[in-house]
């Protein structure tokens, strides 16, 4: 049973200042609004098999309607960076056609997503493609269980402080 004079000891302020200073830590950044982004890397190929170099890659997000395009290197090669995570779309614009690509592609956010791409004459593409190079997931002291977890333990910590305060103890040595 808590008695209420408990609230008015030192040490009970001094366990709810630690308890705060416990909860605040892993959650530094919680005010800030961070951004989940992702990348697309891979190459291409044109209708030939070879490199389609200076070729522009498009991919549309398929929630917000927001577009990024890159060019190809002269290897065919390209890489889309801080990509907001989720589905999209993807084309390929040539001097001569625009080639789509018939499924979704979705990208993880911490992740570059692999996808090499092979122009087909029907005017699709051919694509290959693995997430890859994760980062790391989330603190489990960063998610919602993890500060529920710290609050509760900080508590019982604070109350067992405040309780042992409160005792005398006598130490009898024979």
């Amino acid at each position: 049973m808590i008695r209420l004079g408990i609230f008015r000891s030192r040490f009970f302020i001094v366990g709810v200042l630690a308890a705060f200073v416990v909860l605040l830590a892993p959650i530094q950044d919680f005010g800030q609004a961070v951004r989940k982004v992702g990348a697309l890397v891979g190459s291409l190929r044109g209708t030939d098999g070879e490199a389609a170099a200076n070729t522009t890659i498009k991919i549309r997000n398929l929630n917000t309607g927001r577009e990024f395009s890159v060019a190809t290197d002269a290897k065919g090669d390209y890489r889309i960076a801080d990509v907001d995570e989720g589905w999209y779309t993807l084309t390929v614009d040539t001097p001569d056609h625009s080639f789509t690509l018939s499924y979704g592609i979705y990208i993880k956010a911490n992740e570059d997503a692999s996808l090499n791409l092979t122009m087909r004459p029907d005017g699709t593409l051919q694509g290959r493609g693995s997430a890859g190079n994760a980062a790391r997931g989330k603190s489990f002291f960063r998610k919602p269980l993890g500060i529920v977890t710290l609050v509760v333990l900080a508590g019982v910590v604070g109350l067992g402080v405040t309780q042992l305060a409160k005792t005398k103890h006598t130490i009898v040595i024979h």
